[in-house]
Formats: structure tokens, C-alpha cells, sequence
């Protein structure tokens, strides 16, 4: 556990939380050369109130940043408003997770994020200096707030893919999208299908990849604002992967529109009274239309004729 009114020093070279922690109270400063590693499997958990950071100390010109190596999980788990920083180098390993389940978690100097940033509902992670890159295996997700100066560098080569299931993720910044993942499980916006809502402006030129759930069947002609921008929206998806929806490109927002192919099974059987009939005898022939879905046929004409050698005596259509 670290607690300390204090700072608290870790002088290098490596530190393994090789089991699960808790960051109670007070700041972590961290010298040149040190590595302070959260093994995969194992949790840092910050139950901290006020306002911490893990800062640099004392790194001069030439020497090694300090760096915070995330294999396993960084998770905020109390209500508080208060910003816990990580001014330092933080890798974010692909085992890695950095979830905030309420406040606030910055990154205030450089990070490179190959695993999972969650964010959930109601919580933040911002980026208010310094140089930052979602790498191509990274992915950001949940339903909060993933909040981005624009006076900073920050590279999105990978995932952006709201909620845990269906939500919204709210980017504060300008949006530049690597990957864009969608799930579609109902017409809701929110709760039965992801938005990504980014206050600023939108440019929507990389991958699109779109997914049903929940058994969700949209109908034909359906639309779903997955996108919106408060600034201007440009760009085209360069990759789309969207079976059964067309990409609508407006000026604040990206729109997918349900294109159903309707298909109908359809089966004709025809059945015959009797097998061995004389001269003057009745037949009974019957036609059967059957329609296995998944849509409707409609306007469906069958044209039976009738074979040489016999009389039509009565006809009687069914529905």
C-alpha cells in the first residue's frame, strides 16, 4: 500500500507490484532510471480521495525518464473529482488495463497505450501535456469521458470502440480515428447501439467496423447516428467493414443506414388425389406455396397447367 501525507521515493532501478496494491494517500516521486512495473494479473487499485500524482524528480538531460509499465491493471475506484496524475513515462502493455470507474486519471507527460483504456460512466482520463500514442494494438473504450488537449500531441493508430457492450464515449478534443468500432443491437442511441460524441471536430478516414448484438435485426432503411462532431466532420472511411448498412456522410455527424437484402424461401409442392384414376373419375390436385422466410414474398403468381387429357372442373384458391 502507498500512503503517506508525503511523497514517497522510488529510487531505480525496478519496482514489481508482483501482487494486487492500493494507492491510498499521497504523491509518488520517481528518480531517473527507475521502472515501477504492475505485473499482469495483479491491480493497483486508487482509493485516494485528494489529489496524487507519480511524478519525475530530478531527471536532468541525458538520463533515463522514469517510466510506470502497466501489464496488469491501474483502477480508480473511489468517487472522487480529484485528478490522480501519471507525469511520467507509462507504457501500457497489451495484459495492460488503466480503468477509472469514477474522477479522473491524466496523463501528463508521454504514454503509449497497446492495451485497454476503460472508461467508465461518469469517470475521465485526460491528457493535458506532453506526447501520447494509441498504439495500433490499443483500444479506448467505455462510456465516459476520454478528454484530449488540443495543444498536445496525441496519435490515434488504434481502437476507439464505445461502451462495454453498447454506449456512448465522449472525446473532448479533435478526433482523428485509426480504428472505429461499432455495435448495433437496437435503434437507441446509447444504450442499444454505440456513439462516439466528440466535441470538436471529426475526421473519420480509417477503418469502420460494424457488428450486430443482442440478436438485433435492423429493418430495412434504418438509420443510426454513430458519430456526432460539435465541429466540423470530413474524411471518408478508407476500410469499411459494415455488412448490410450504407455509410452516410454528413457535415457533423456519420449515419449508417440499414440496406437488408430481403430474402424469401420459397417451396411449391403439388399433390394429386389419387394415383390410379379411369375414364370419368375425379382428381383432386393440390398446389402448396410455402414462404420460409426470413421476409415476405410478395405478388407471387403460380401458373399451373393443366395436363392433356383432363377437364377442369372447379378451381378453389387458398391464402
Amino acid at each position: 500500500t502507498f500512503s503517506s501525507s508525503s511523497s514517497r521515493l522510488i529510487r531505480g532501478p525496478t519496482l514489481n507490484l508482483a501482487s494486487d496494491g492500493t494507492w491510498a494517500d499521497g504523491n509518488i516521486s520517481m528518480d531517473a532510471e527507475s521502472v515501477f512495473n504492475i505485473v499482469a494479473g495483479n491491480t493497483l487499485t486508487i482509493t485516494d480521495t485528494g489529489a496524487a500524482s507519480i511524478f519525475r524528480s530530478g531527471v536532468t538531460a541525458g538520463e533515463t525518464e522514469p517510466m510506470v509499465g502497466v501489464a496488469g491493471t491501474i483502477e480508480k475506484s473511489i468517487a472522487s473529482t480529484n485528478v490522480h496524475s501519471l507525469d511520467v513515462v507509462t507504457t501500457i502493455a497489451t495484459t495492460g488495463v488503466v480503468n477509472p470507474k469514477a474522477g479522473a486519471i491524466d496523463f501528463g507527460f508521454q504514454t503509449s497505450n497497446s492495451g485497454l483504456i476503460q472508461i467508465d460512466s461518469g469517470a475521465e482520463v485526460d491528457y493535458d501535456a506532453g506526447t501520447h500514442t494509441n498504439e495500433t494494438d490499443g483500444t479506448i473504450a467505455g462510456s465516459g469521458i476520454h478528454r484530449v488537449s488540443n495543444f498536445i500531441t496525441f496519435n490515434n493508430l488504434g481502437t476507439y470502440a464505445p461502451g462495454a457492450s453498447a454506449g456512448t464515449l465522449t472525446r473532448i478534443g479533435n478526433f482523428d480515428n485509426g480504428i472505429f468500432d461499432v455495435e448495433i443491437g437496437g435503434p437507441t442511441p446509447g444504450t442499444e447501439h454505440d456513439v462516439l460524441a466528440v466535441d470538436g471536430t471529426a475526421t473519420t478516414d480509417g477503418t469502420l467496423n460494424v457488428s450486430l448484438i443482442d440478436s438485433f435485426t435492423p429493418s430495412n432503411g434504418q438509420s443510426f447516428v454513430v458519430l456526432t462532431s460539435t465541429g466540423a466532420r470530413s474524411g471518408t472511411f478508407q476500410t469499411v467493414n459494415a455488412p448490410g448498412f450504407d455509410v452516410v456522410y454528413n457535415s457533423n455527424d456519420v449515419t449508417l443506414v440499414a440496406n437488408v437484402q430481403e430474402l424469401a424461401d420459397l417451396g411449391l409442392t403439388k399433390t394429386a388425389s389419387a394415383s390410379d384414376v379411369h375414364v370419368g373419375d375425379n382428381v383432386t390436385f393440390t398446389v402448396t406455396l410455402s414462404n420460409g422466410g426470413p421476409n415476405t414474398a410478395p405478388s407471387i403468381t403460380v401458373n399451373d397447367q393443366v395436363p392433356s387429357g383432363l377437364t377442369v372442373v372447379s378451381a378453389t384458391p387458398r391464402t
